[in-house]
């Protein structure tokens, strides 16, 4: 199944083909980097994981970054 996040003032809505889901940016607890992939933990065991094959760039990337070190 795949999943599209898209990250907003308010927060990260993560859609798919059954719903949605809705994070507020306070739920988010840290944001690191794994060999590429960036994976965004609202909890110890719970992370959206935005997978690096999915940027088409490093600029992508890091203007991703900047806007969650906005929030988080």
């Amino acid at each position: 199944m795949e999943k599209k996040p898209e990250f907003g003032t308010d927060g990260i809505t993560e859609i798919n083909s059954l719903g949605n889901c809705f994070y507020k940016w306070e739920s988010v607890e840290s944001v690191e980097d794994n060999s590429g992939d960036l994976y965004i933990f609202l909890d110890k065991l719970f992370a959206l994981i935005i997978p690096a094959a999915s940027f088409s760039s490093d600029t992508e990337k890091a203007e991703l970054q900047s806007i969650m070190k906005k929030y988080v």
